[in-house]
């Protein structure tokens, strides 16, 4: 991430956030609303590595890593929830807050609908009352039956069928892939401390 992306998060978090630790470590109060953040990116923590075409930004700034965008989400409370895809891969990843016992987000890779197993996966944001939050994820199958072989496409139901077929039998890919992750990464509801009151 270069560094004028990195600088525009932190302006994007501060704005949802009534307070968060500086970079010295000490609690700063903005007297913004709070919000629950979300980040969306197609890269995920395990994904930030790629150094060609690393380039100093604008004043000679280095690009950042893993290692400081996580530092940065830390230092934001509200942040609770990272999502990515990169990998094609059903995984869930905890990054518990230092220093801070039950608070953090999670991060949750999703698989690829053109890949194997050929789902979606749906995340809620709940209020699980007692000061906690939960992010529920649920894995769905689209209902395309199973085409015949010498039968004709007739609907995109079919069209999706034959889809999950294909990816199914796709050699290094398919049903013996570990795309679609262990139990642990597809049906699961994910806890931890709000980061303020939700109600």
């Amino acid at each position: 991430m270069d560094d004028p992306q990195f600088r525009w998060l932190t302006d994007e978090l501060v704005a949802v956030s009534s307070r968060f630790t500086g970079e010295d470590g000490h609690e700063v109060a903005t007297g913004n609303d709070d919000a629950l953040v979300v980040l969306f990116s197609h890269h995920g923590s395990g994904t930030l590595t790629n150094q060609r075409g690393a380039r100093l930004a604008d004043g000679g700034a280095p690009a950042h890593g893993t290692p400081q965008l996580l530092a940065l989400l830390h230092r934001f409370p509200n942040v609770v929830l990272w999502l990515n895809g990169h990998t094609h891969t059903n995984a869930v990843r905890a990054h518990p807050r230092p220093g801070a016992p039950g608070a953090g987000f999670w991060e949750v890779t999703t698989c690829a609908v053109m890949d194997w197993p050929c789902q979606a996966r749906v995340v809620e944001l709940l209020d699980a009352g007692d000061g906690f939050l939960a992010v529920a994820c649920t894995m769905l199958d689209h209902e395309g039956r199973v085409v015949p072989a010498e039968g004709p496409l007739l609907a995109a139901a079919d069209l999706a069928g034959l889809h999950r077929e294909l990816a199914g039998n796709a050699p290094w890919s398919g049903f013996d892939s570990p795309t679609s992750g262990t139990p642990q990464d597809r049906n699961v509801v994910l806890g931890l401390r709000a980061p303020f009151p939700l109600t």
